[in-house]
């Protein structure tokens, strides 16, 4: 064999072998991001079992908020770099970040609320890894799991919402400990996020009304507040009461407290029963709602004409 058809030999075999390395790259690459979709959603899948068994009793059936605040409101959802909504996905520090608020959340409870210590470190029964799985259930934004192994759970059992929800008066207590840094104010950001609304300046201008910065539609800005610091967890606007009275009819009409007297909810209460609740307990119900002190006296408005706006 001469020199020139080994040179061309050796040529053909070095093309080959780049062409193989590169399809072989090019299906790792596919196969790496379908095995990491595969374990998202076994997680997912997991972290809905432990959500139907632990939490929907108080944050209802399908996470839409019960005794404790709603959880399926699109604000811990984490982008990835292909969603769906074509948006740009979440910086890796903002979702360690949520990850961490929820994680936190869970494992330590709520002070002053009726959310318990759930991690086995702190006396709950879920391990670090059971937590971390419903926290990735809840940035996916699986709750169409949730609504699925829940029926499947009640049909087995033969339950209804009836039987699932928890009666307020029926819960043992109020956590009077917590292991962890957030509170109604800290968590109030997390709440508040809207990773699915565009970086328009209309939407930062509605965002910016929304959180009490302008804007005459007091009672818009007073319905946005009140989602996003969990006051709709507590307070119903149906007229059933929850953990706290229901904001339905409140406005204006005669209330007893628990020293035994009666006020009427005119602005004044609403507004003192907001920035001061322990001044202002209603009769039958515990004082265990936080004081919201990062409210500026615009928002505790627009919060007072949102609940006169339910009578």
């Amino acid at each position: 064999m001469n020199t020139s058809k080994q040179v061309n030999i050796m040529i053909g075999v070095v093309l080959v072998s780049i062409l193989f390395f590169g399809a072989y790259m090019l299906h790792e690459s596919s196969r790496q991001a379908t095995a990491k979709e595969d374990i998202t959603e076994r997680v997912a899948e997991r972290g809905a079992r432990l959500f139907v068994s632990n939490c929907r009793s108080c944050h209802g059936l399908n996470g839409e908020g019960h005794i404790g605040p709603a959880l399926n409101s699109g604000s811990f959802l984490i982008l990835g770099k292909d969603n769906k909504e074509g948006l740009p996905p979440t910086p890796d520090g903002e979702a360690t970040d949520i990850r961490n608020f929820l994680h936190n959340t869970i494992a330590c409870g709520r002070n002053g609320t009726f959310m318990p210590l759930w991690g086995q470190r702190f006396g709950g029964t879920l391990s670090d890894t059971q937590i971390d799985q419903i926290v990735t259930m809840i940035t996916e934004g699986r709750w169409d799991l949730v609504e699925s192994i829940g029926a499947e759970h009640d049909a087995a059992a033969g339950t209804t919402a009836k039987d699932v929800l928890a009666d307020p008066a029926g819960l043992s207590g109020v956590t009077q400990k917590n292991c962890g840094q957030f509170n109604a104010e800290t968590a109030a950001p997390y709440r508040s996020r809207n990773p699915l609304a565009p970086a328009t300046p209309e939407a930062t201008a509605s965002a910016t009304a929304a959180a009490g910065g302008g804007g005459s539609d007091l009672v818009g800005q007073g319905k946005q507040l009140a989602t996003s610091n969990g006051c709709v967890g507590c307070h119903t606007v149906t007229g059933v009461n929850s953990t706290g009275p229901t904001w339905k009819g409140l406005a204006g009409s005669q209330v007893a407290l628990a020293d035994g007297s009666t006020v009427t909810a005119d602005d004044a209460f609403l507004t003192e029963s907001i920035k001061s609740p322990s001044a202002k307990v209603v009769k039958g119900f515990a004082p265990v709602m936080p004081t919201f002190a990062s409210l500026t006296d615009d928002q505790v408005k627009a919060l007072v004409e949102y609940i006169k706006s339910l009578k």
